[in-house]
This record gives structure tokens, C-alpha cells and sequence, in this order.
């Protein structure tokens, strides 16, 4: 997946998917819209680099099992429009960089 430098969006929705988001995202720079919506079953967390996406707009993961804090890293992504983490099992506090999105 790594290997897919110019990739701009991934939109897994309804798939019977599982296990975590690989680090390897974390390579795809160009990306923009990342999208693993309703019924897949991810698991793990949010930590696999997520602050190297820098052109991401659009950040998906609801309804799946994701689970830990959400990364604060999040506040580098500046051109990020819509992050929907809903129904999964995170825990902790909002993180204060969250202040950087607009």
C-alpha cells in the first residue's frame, strides 16, 4: 500500500475488512480522503503516523473498533475539513491541538 505514492483517496466503505490501519498509510503524502466507513472491523488505534498525511481533507473510521486516544498529532493536519471517528471504543480527552483545524 506504501508503494501507491500518488494515491489521493481510499474509500473502503461496507466491507468486511479487519484488523488495524497499516503504518504504510502513513507513506501515501498526497493522500486526501481516507475513508473505512460502516460495517468493516478495524481494530487497534490511531497511531500509525497519521500526522505525515498533511493533505488529508477528509478522515473516516466510524463505526469500527478502533480503539486508544486519538493521536495529537491530528493538529498538523491544517487542510482537514471532516474527521468522524464515531461509534468505536476510543477513550481519553479531545487533544488540544485540535485547536489547529479550521
Amino acid at each position: 500500500l506504501g508503494l501507491l505514492t500518488n494515491l489521493l483517496e481510499i474509500d473502503f466503505d461496507t466491507n468486511m475488512l479487519s484488523g488495524t490501519i497499516p503504518n504504510a498509510i502513513s507513506e501515501l503524502t498526497l493522500l486526501r480522503e481516507f475513508y473505512i466507513g460502516s460495517q468493516t472491523n478495524l481494530t487497534g488505534n490511531l497511531d500509525f503516523g497519521i500526522g505525515t498525511l498533511s493533505n488529508l481533507l477528509l478522515f473516516w473510521t466510524d463505526e469500527n473498533d478502533i480503539t486508544g486516544t486519538i493521536p495529537t498529532e491530528i493538529g498538523l493536519l491544517t487542510k482537514l475539513t471532516e474527521f468522524r471517528i464515531q461509534q468505536n471504543a476510543l477513550s481519553g480527552t479531545i487533544p488540544s491541538e485540535f485547536v489547529n483545524l479550521k
